[in-house]
Formats: C-alpha cells, sequence, structure tokens
C-alpha cells in the first residue's frame, strides 16, 4: 500500500529546513511539472497559454555539462517535434544554487538562422543575428555554406564553464519546411523556408524562488508570426522582395494597385507549413485569437484579473 501524499504544510516545512541547511531546496517532480505549465499560463505575451495543461515537461535537473546540454537540446527538438505533430514541452536541465550556476544556453532559440556581416556591411541571413554568428564563428564554428537559412550551432555554458562552447546540431534534429503559396505559383522560386519548432532558450524558468537558467521552451507558430514578424521583421528580413515582387504584373495574374496587394500577411499562408498538406501543426491567428480572449475573460471571473499584452494579438 503506498503511502499517501505529504501535505502542503509538510512541503513547506520541509523546503524551510532545506533551505536553512542548504541555502536552497529542491522541487519534487510534480512540484516542478505544475511550475512550469503555470509559467506558461502566466506568460502575458502568449497567445498559445491557454494549452499550458498540455505541457510536457522533461526533467533533467542532472544535467550540468555542456555536453550533455546539447545532447539534450537535439533530443527536444526531436520529441517535440514528432515529424511534425508539434506538442508543447519544456526540458528543465540544472537550477542556480548558491556558489554553483546551472547551466546557461546563449542562443535565443535552439533553431535560429545566421546572420552574416559582409564587408560592405550588408548582411547575408538573419541582421538580428549578427552578433551570436560572430561569437560562434569566434569560439570555432567553420559558417555554413552562406545562404539566408544557415541554421546556428548551440552556444552551451556548462556550470563550471568559463565560455560557451559550439555544438552543431545534428541531421534530423531540425524539421524545416519549404514555403509555397496557393495563390501565386513563383513562390517557391524565392527559396524561402523556416523551421517547424519555436524552442525559446534563453530565458529563466523561476519557480518559487529557484532560477532555471536553461530550461528551453517551445509551443507552436502562429501564421502571422512566421509571416509578419520572422520574414518581415529585423530577422531575416524577406518582406521587401516579397511586396516588390507581388507588386509585379505577372501574365495570367490581373494586376492590383499597391494598397490592394497584401504583401506582408502572404508568407502567413503557405502551403507546406499550414495543415495537411505539409503535415506540420500550426495555427491560424483569427482561430488563436477568440480562443485567447476566451481564455482570458474565464481567467479573470476566476480570478478578478488576468495580466496580458494584447499587442499580441492580430488586429485584423
Amino acid at each position: 500500500m503506498s503511502a499517501p501524499p505529504p501535505t502542503s504544510s509538510l512541503c513547506i516545512a520541509t523546503a524551510h529546513q532545506a533551505i536553512a541547511d542548504t541555502g536552497t531546496y529542491r522541487h519534487t517532480p510534480q512540484e516542478l511539472a505544475f511550475g512550469a505549465r503555470v509559467a506558461w499560463r502566466n506568460a502575458n505575451r502568449c497567445i498559445g497559454r491557454l494549452y499550458w495543461r498540455s505541457l510536457h515537461v522533461r526533467d533533467l535537473r542532472d544535467v550540468r555539462d555542456a555536453d550533455g546540454v546539447a545532447e539534450a537540446c537535439a533530443g527536444h527538438l526531436r520529441d517535440a517535434t514528432r515529424d511534425g505533430r508539434i506538442r508543447p514541452m519544456v526540458t528543465v536541465f540544472a537550477p542556480d544554487e548558491p556558489g554553483r550556476p546551472g547551466p546557461r544556453i546563449w542562443n535565443e532559440q535552439l533553431v535560429r538562422y545566421a546572420g552574416y556581416t559582409r564587408p560592405d556591411g550588408r548582411v547575408t541571413g538573419a541582421p538580428r543575428n549578427t552578433g551570436i554568428t560572430a561569437l560562434a564563428l569566434r569560439l570555432g564554428w567553420p559558417g555554413g555554406p552562406g545562404t539566408p537559412f544557415d541554421v546556428l550551432p548551440l552556444l552551451v555554458q556548462g556550470t563550471g564553464d568559463d565560455a560557451p562552447r559550439c555544438f552543431g546540431l545534428p541531421d534530423g534534429a531540425v524539421l524545416e519546411v519549404p514555403l509555397s503559396h496557393p495563390e501565386y505559383t513563383w513562390w517557391r522560386s524565392l527559396g524561402l523556408r523556416w523551421h517547424a519548432v519555436p524552442a525559446l532558450a534563453d530565458m529563466c524558468l523561476e519557480i518559487g524562488g529557484t532560477c532555471y537558467p536553461a530550461a528551453p521552451f517551445n509551443g507552436w507558430y502562429m501564421g502571422t508570426e512566421i509571416g509578419a514578424r520572422n520574414l518581415a521583421g529585423p530577422r531575416p528580413r524577406r518582406a521587401e522582395p516579397l511586396g516588390t515582387a507581388l507588386l509585379r504584373p505577372r501574365r495570367g495574374h490581373r494586376h492590383r494597385p499597391p494598397h490592394r496587394v497584401p504583401a506582408l500577411p502572404r508568407p502567413s499562408r503557405p502551403r507546406g507549413a499550414q495543415g495537411p498538406p505539409g503535415g506540420r501543426r500550426l495555427v491560424v491567428d483569427r482561430a488563436a485569437d477568440p480562443a485567447y480572449v476566451h481564455h482570458a475573460e474565464a481567467r479573470a471571473r476566476a480570478k478578478g484579473v488576468f495580466g496580458r499584452d494584447m499587442t499580441e494579438l492580430a488586429d485584423d
């Protein structure tokens, strides 16, 4: 017969005693899973957090060395991707402890595209990532082929390391989706693609005062996130050539006035990255927005207050 679960007062007393003895305490697996899910629920800027209960939590708190973290990050991408059936997941590595910091992942996300600064000052790839690309090159990364979509290596600093080390992501860890368009057959000739899993890597997961500095987390991509932010923002900055191409009259297509050409939202409508044709999981903004608002209203009724950043919702 199994022992009954400890009461909350006993758990609190145990934590207080551990803090008095060692300066910190260790979460139980159940506390870790619940804390990680609540952290997603409380993330004001995340429109997908209404699915917080479905978050899969990988408990790797005994992993502190850079090699182990890098290997587990590649495993995170494979497990989260599942051949395109993306599932939300967080991998939690060792926490910060008094006099013993946990490991760090220097990348903004587990998958990011390099930005190479050319002699004339222009950038091939993602302008946002020129800094970490230069750091990776200084740390020994030989660089990729020089395309706009070269995947950066992981930069991981283990406990006790003075600096991060480079780890290339192995084959099969990164799923990329070629982008096509349901109306414009010439779209494929642009050679656009994007990775399927948005896995944040440089944020601390804090639970009960304990910081887990390496805790890569992913949900799903939203169509407009790729189209309006990633392809059009300061990352690859691909909106300008897309707009030029859309404005150019083409045989068999009626030319529309400039103000009627939807240049920016078009990357969010790729066949390969949406729905059954590509088999990849992606959220459509107009479906996610009402669901998020419903979630926000339900939380507000239950708790009386609900933090949210409405700028993350589509405004059209």
